[in-house]
């Protein structure tokens, strides 16, 4: 539209348009390059199903232990199995964040780990003191 107003006053004028629909492929093509980088920048960290997993446990179902899930997924290079969330927070029991459930408390941690042979524990509570992450 810029281009139109400045070739207002000049003896040829293009039809406002071929403003518009250069306008519109102009967005589309900006638009669809950063689509489709994303998409290609997410299968490049496809990891083939022949490396083993290390079965993940994280303790903490907030804002951290999303924002751990969302980075895990976004790098699927670092090979991980998620099994679950553990919260102390009974109201968050049995829901999911980010695809991946709220198993059981900070108690249930014992028999969760025996039951489905966990192998690493990813403590995502940020704000909890160091004897608190110690005893987990």
């Amino acid at each position: 539209m810029i281009s139109y107003k400045l070739l207002r006053y000049v003896h040829y004028r293009f039809p406002a348009t071929v403003h518009i629909i250069f306008w519109l492929l102009s967005i589309g093509a900006l638009g669809g390059t950063r689509f489709i980088y994303r998409i290609i920048g997410r299968n490049d960290n496809v990891v083939d199903g022949d490396d083993a997993k290390s079965k993940v446990l994280i303790v903490g179902a907030g804002d951290a232990g999303a924002m751990l899930i969302k980075e895990m997924k976004k790098h699927r290079t670092l090979n991980y199995d998620i099994i679950g969330f553990v919260d102390d927070d009974l109201s968050k029991m049995g829901q999911v964040i980010n695809g991946i459930k709220i198993i059981g408390t900070r108690n249930d941690i014992v028999n969760i780990c025996k039951e489905r042979k966990v192998e690493e524990i990813f403590i995502a509570l940020p704000s909890a003191p160091f004897q608190e992450r110690k005893d987990i």
